[in-house]
């Protein structure tokens, strides 16, 4: 009956520990974090961005550029010179830009 005992009371202190129980008065484990960095949302672009013109960091801030598509967008702007139209994008070879990405994204860009 010892060892049982003893059982108990460790996991009940290794359930605790690991943050599985929650009292009463306590935040939930799914709150979000206070002061957690937020990334900047597509709503958050007041301006239409040149794609001729940005940077990496520049075209990030549009939801659904990650930094895999814009330094895709810089690196063949480097190569090939400017775009002529945003459809332009479309030759360059990375996943996800494609003509469904373009339409949600497209009325954020500019030449």
């Amino acid at each position: 009956m010892f060892k049982i005992r003893n059982l108990v009371v460790i996991l009940s202190f290794a359930i605790c520990a690991c943050g599985i129980y929650a009292a009463p008065n306590q935040n939930p484990i799914n709150q979000p974090i206070p002061n957690k960095p937020t990334v900047a949302k597509t709503e958050d672009v007041t301006q239409r961005i040149n794609i001729n013109t940005a940077d990496v960091a520049t075209l990030q801030k549009i939801k659904g550029f990650g930094k895999k598509k814009a330094e895709a967008i810089v690196e063949y702007r480097g190569k090939n010179g400017i775009f002529k139209s945003i459809e332009e994008v479309l030759k360059i070879k990375v996943r996800g830009l494609n003509q469904k990405w373009l339409d949600k994204v497209g009325k954020f860009l500019t030449v």
